[in-house]
């Protein structure tokens, strides 16, 4: 039961035509050692008997939230409930999974010993029509840039949560990818608990098993999302062929010239400025996420001017970057970096990217 005085860890459950497994991983999560838990279920527009068992496990078990959404599928659900837990941590745990009794247990113990984790996690298994260990690499941030390498009931803090966008709906399979990526991209430790925590139901819905189809679309997203990451951990963007990504990087820049620099004292405002160059919906987004840091106004002003530039010949300063340089910036605005581009032989585009701040 949860108890206010005591760190709770809400288990969001979000459930999609889960009559068939969703008893059974409740009765996991209601079987933790660990005794302020909140369970939350969310039905994400059911057309089985999701719901008929939902009411059930909650009559039985009046402790246990439950809420209903039409269908918007598992990143929704699992934000929406997420909205609605009082939990310290977060656990989400799909409807076809289980965890073990002293996962949670283990897991807050790793938090509440050192204020740097972000995340833990524990060993993982296979179950249902494919069985044995998951072997799962040891924890890399250059390698999380290139594959997902945690599953999706890994623990996390809901403050850490709150300062991200959450779980994007424009991913479909891998979405616990991109959010991994959200609150791991600036630092942080990351923990393995060297016992198996976490049992992976195989089956023919699996939401790995569906991942394959939506790759190249995934890898777009992340792109867009996380630029700025993918710059500094593979010199340029995710690939399709992902481990070729930090080969073809370099070969890219010696084509393209193509500059981002970012104001040092202001790196939490990296993606706002890899992120001048894109469309609209992305820069808002970036906009969006540090309005979350800052009350100010973050601005782009975009200059295009004539200049020669031969390719893998240095070029000349632009506008932005000269502005930026020289730092003459009236007292209420801050230069937070520049993009450059020749976008021909004989043209540079620029963009000047500022924060104004409220007085």
């Amino acid at each position: 039961m949860p108890d206010s005085q005591h760190t709770i860890v809400s288990i969001i459950i979000p459930a999609y035509n889960a009559e068939k497994y969703l008893e059974e991983t409740v009765a996991s999560a209601m079987a933790s050692i660990y005794p302020f838990v909140e369970i939350i279920i969310v039905n994400d527009g059911s057309t089985d008997k999701t719901q008929q068992i939902i009411e059930k496990i909650t009559t039985e078990n009046p402790q246990i939230k439950s809420f209903i959404q039409s269908n918007q599928g598992v990143s929704v659900a699992r934000n929406f409930g997420i909205s609605k837990s009082n939990g310290t941590y977060i656990l989400p745990l799909d409807a076809d999974d289980l965890i073990s009794k002293d996962y949670i247990k283990k897991a807050v113990d790793v938090f509440e010993n050192n204020d740097s984790v972000k995340l833990v996690y524990g060993e993982a298994e296979r179950f249902g029509e494919r069985t044995g260990k998951w072997e799962l690499p040891a924890f890399d941030i250059k390698l999380l840039a290139r594959r997902n390498i945690i599953y999706i009931s890994a623990i996390f803090k809901k403050s850490d949560f709150e300062k991200s966008l959450g779980f994007t709906s424009e991913i479909k399979g891998t979405e616990d990818w991109d959010f991994w990526i959200s609150i791991l991209k600036r630092g942080g430790d990351v923990i393995q608990i060297p016992e198996t925590c976490f049992y992976y139901r195989i089956h023919k819905g699996s939401k790995r098993e569906n991942d394959k189809k939506n790759k190249k679309k995934d890898i777009d997203v992340l792109n867009k999302r996380h630029k700025a990451f993918y710059y500094r951990q593979l010199g340029g963007k995710l690939h399709y062929n992902r481990s070729w990504s930090v080969l073809f990087n370099k070969f890219s820049k010696i084509l393209v010239s193509e500059t981002f620099n970012v104001n040092r004292q202001f790196q939490l405002f990296d993606e706002v400025v890899y992120a001048a160059n894109a469309d609209v919906s992305i820069r808002n987004l970036h906009i969006e996420l540090a309005n979350k840091t800052t009350d100010g106004k973050v601005s782009f002003t975009e200059f295009e001017e004539k200049s020669f530039h031969f390719p893998c010949f240095r070029k000349h300063n632009s506008i932005a970057s000269n502005l930026f340089l020289n730092n003459e910036n009236p007292k209420n605005v801050i230069y937070l970096g520049f993009y450059e581009k020749q976008i021909s032989f004989f043209k540079t585009k620029s963009i000047l990217v500022t924060l104004e701040k409220v007085l």
